[in-house]
């Protein structure tokens, strides 16, 4: 006769008790390898948009900061004046990309991406430049319409 603890029973007990830790293990295994995969899509995702963005961003700056319209004619300032406006609907429309990125870089912090510092910074940056794209914008369109009216 099994002694307390060992018979049949308990070793049934035992075992089912050990395959549901194994399922249960199994589960959490399948859902954190979902979670990092999940991860390395948002990760690149993140990256094709930042890099697309920069690219796009690259040059601005110093477009927005000439002073062409200083010595430029009434035809010339009406020219620039239109070239601006065009500048300004691709600058509204990248937005939505900004923004995309901002819910990226979220979405990588909420789900404990391992690089999230680098993240954080690199979407920082294309944060902070894109408000002084716009306010480089805005003070080149009041530029540009005093020296149409003058």
């Amino acid at each position: 006769m099994p002694s307390e603890g060992r018979m049949v029973s308990d070793v049934n007990n035992a075992w089912h008790g050990l395959e549901h830790a194994e399922k249960g293990y199994e589960e959490w295994l399948l859902n954190e390898i979902r979670r990092l995969e999940r991860l390395d899509h948002l990760a690149e995702k993140f990256r094709q948009k930042a890099t697309i963005h920069e690219a796009w961003t690259e040059g601005n700056e110093a477009m927005l900061t000439k002073k062409d319209y200083e010595t430029a004619t009434l035809s010339d300032i009406k020219a620039l004046l239109r070239k601006h406006e065009a500048f300004e609907s691709d600058l509204a429309a990248h937005q939505d990309r900004v923004e995309q990125i901002a819910a990226i870089a979220q979405e990588l912090n909420e789900l404990d991406y391992y690089d999230s510092p680098s993240v954080n910074a690199r979407c920082q940056k294309i944060c902070d430049q894109w408000d002084v794209l716009g306010s480089l914008t805005q003070s080149r369109r009041e530029a540009l319409e005093v020296r149409n009216w003058e």
